[in-house]
């Protein structure tokens, strides 16, 4: 971003902007909502989805308001290609070791549901990918790290902004404890534990920005990580590849802001 766009831009706008992420995405789960509570028979979950858009869409309204609409555009399209090769491999690597050392456990886990939907399964592996890269990826990364993260990070620093992320990431998922079949079953501990994941993800996302400076590689990263974390293998596949993620959520950024100070001293 360009720092007079960073400089005019107050926290309060920066928390109008998470205020209207969430009136935007919260519109269009209201009838999923009111589906699981049994005032309405039927909603769409592909409501879902569109959902996921609303973060993007306050983004875009905002930095066009600001004057910082093409170099949010510029950052959506362009990418180092190395970093675009992270955004892929790095989470299926993740899923490749968490796969290979459950099969030497003898735990049984069944390999060919990768890639595969529960909550959407008509649509095909391709059509999937390309939904999540749409909706989770491009839809929720456009307004965290694209508008939020850097804006608060310019006032605050790279810790106190990703925190600040981190919490109004977390609320906005809240009216998925209604009518997502998985977070909804949640207990008071996985709850904790969802927390912490979406703490220590946001510190991986606020490295993967700004290592890469490209929306692109993150937005590409975060739809992987989706896909495959959220894959019907059975088993604790998905719970082994959390807690890898969460480690690495924690100890990633760390390590690559100390080889970054090596460097320049």
């Amino acid at each position: 971003m360009t720092a007079p766009s960073l400089a005019s831009t107050s926290v309060k706008r920066v928390v109008a902007f998470f205020l209207v992420a969430y009136a935007l995405s919260w519109l269009a789960w209201a009838p999923l909502v009111a589906r699981t509570w049994g005032w309405i028979p039927h909603a769409s979950q592909y409501l879902h989805l569109l959902g996921g858009l609303g973060p993007a869409l306050a983004a875009f309204w905002f930095a066009s308001r600001e004057g910082a609409r093409a170099t949010l555009v510029r950052l959506i399209v362009t990418a180092p290609p190395r970093w675009l090769l992270f955004a892929v491999g790095a989470p299926t690597l993740v899923f490749g070791l968490a796969a290979a050392a459950l099969l030497v456990a003898g735990v049984d886990v069944d390999l060919s549901a990768t890639g595969r939907s529960l909550e959407y399964p008509e649509l095909g592996l391709v059509a999937y990918i390309i939904a999540n890269v749409i909706a989770y990826g491009f839809g929720e990364e456009i307004g965290w790290r694209g508008y939020a993260l850097p804006r608060l990070t310019h006032r605050w620093g790279s810790t106190r902004a990703t925190l600040f992320v981190a919490v109004g990431w977390a609320a906005w998922h809240l009216p998925l404890f209604i009518f997502s079949s998985g977070m909804s079953a949640m207990g008071p501990l996985e709850i904790v534990g969802w927390f912490a994941s979406i703490v220590s993800g946001a510190f991986l996302m606020t490295f993967l920005y700004e290592a890469s400076g490209s929306i692109l590689a993150t937005a590409i990263f975060h739809a992987t990580l989706d896909v495959l974390i959220g894959s019907p293998t059975g088993g604790p596949l998905q719970s082994t590849m959390g807690a890898i993620v969460t480690v690495a959520g924690f100890v990633v950024p760390g390590l690559w802001a100390r080889r970054s100070r090596s460097r320049v001293a």
